[in-house]
């Protein structure tokens, strides 16, 4: 097999060892935390409508996801009535604009953490994530480190 066959063969192995899973204008994106509670989004609550009012956003499950970007960051995360006693691994909604808990759970990283919270019937609303890194919040990050938010 001469260099440029090999060249051509060896393209060829790489293509098929690497799909291109992602394209573009087409996010599918699975969050575990966007199925962490059966159900979709619901019209009438502020996650689904934020979803339902800008043609960039589309729903997943729980979730309302940026369209256009990969791999598709979660904006909005409603948990309402999911028997939820604590909220952990929400690693993959930490771009998230707004979430929505039941009643008897603080917002991600206490409530402390987000600009607004409100209690709307038997609903914890988060909005606004602070960045982590401005202020007291930074006290987790270890001497000399970088936060990042």
């Amino acid at each position: 097999m001469g260099k440029g066959a090999r060249r051509v063969f060896l393209v060829g192995i790489i293509v098929l060892l690497f799909p291109i899973c992602a394209v573009p204008g087409n996010s599918q994106t699975v969050y575990k935390v966007c199925s962490r509670c059966e159900g979709d989004l619901r019209n009438g609550t502020a996650v689904g409508d934020l979803c339902r009012s800008n043609s960039s956003l589309e729903r997943e499950g729980r979730c309302c996801l940026q369209k256009q970007a990969l791999p598709s960051p979660i904006i909005g995360l409603d948990l309402w009535n999911c028997s939820l006693t604590q909220v952990e691994d929400l690693h993959e909604a930490s771009a998230a604009v707004i979430i929505a808990l039941p009643s008897n759970l603080e917002c991600p990283g206490g409530n402390t953490s987000w600009e607004h919270v409100e209690l709307i019937g038997e609903t914890v609303m988060c909005e606004g994530q602070k960045n982590a890194c401005n202020g007291t919040e930074a006290w987790f990050c270890p001497e000399n480190s970088l936060c990042k938010p």
